[in-house]
């Protein structure tokens, strides 16, 4: 993958408080040997409490010194029709970050969606990398400049099965 031009890759360990991956572990080992720096995603779920996904992502995923930053991604799923409201959310969130940075050693990347942060206005209430979306154009939506971006959700790439998103980091 190296050689295609990948340094890194994030692949989805955790979603809510009772799902996992199942792919995640052989994947998790996988990448050292094909010369990528790794980071875990957890999906956050509205609908789920902080305490609870904390746990299960800390539990799921080692305290790896060679990984990145976790990266959480916060949207709006099908799944879960709940809205907490603005306090809440940021105090429940503030929970995780807090649980998942003392289990990892390592500030959070917060991968916030573009609705979810026009309604709750999370880059400004949580101070953490952002990792905003939006293919192609690059995104401004976020209160504080973007450390990493998903600028495409369609890339393909030999040897992996779908399209991958491809990601730039701010210098």
């Amino acid at each position: 993958m190296r050689a295609r031009g990948a340094d890194f890759a994030y692949i989805v360990a955790t979603s809510g408080s009772d799902r996992r991956d199942p792919a995640f572990e052989a994947n998790w080992a996988a990448l050292p040997e094909a010369g990528l720096r790794r980071g875990a995603v957890h999906l956050y779920s509205l609908c789920q409490p902080a305490v609870d996904q904390a746990n299960a992502f800390n539990t799921f995923v080692p305290a790896a010194k060679d990984a990145l930053p976790v990266a959480i991604d916060i949207q709006f799923r099908d799944d879960c029709t709940a809205r907490p409201d603005k306090a809440t959310l940021v105090s429940d969130l503030t929970r995780f970050v807090t649980m998942v940075e003392t289990h990892t050693a390592k500030p959070v990347l917060l991968r916030i969606g573009k609705s979810v942060e026009s309604a709750y206005g999370l880059s400004a209430a949580l101070p953490r990398p952002i990792w905003a979306m939006a293919d192609i154009v690059t995104p401004d939506y976020a209160a504080q400049p973007w450390r990493m971006w998903r600028a495409s959700s369609f890339r393909r790439i030999e040897g992996i099965k779908g399209p991958v998103n491809w990601d730039v980091v701010a210098r």
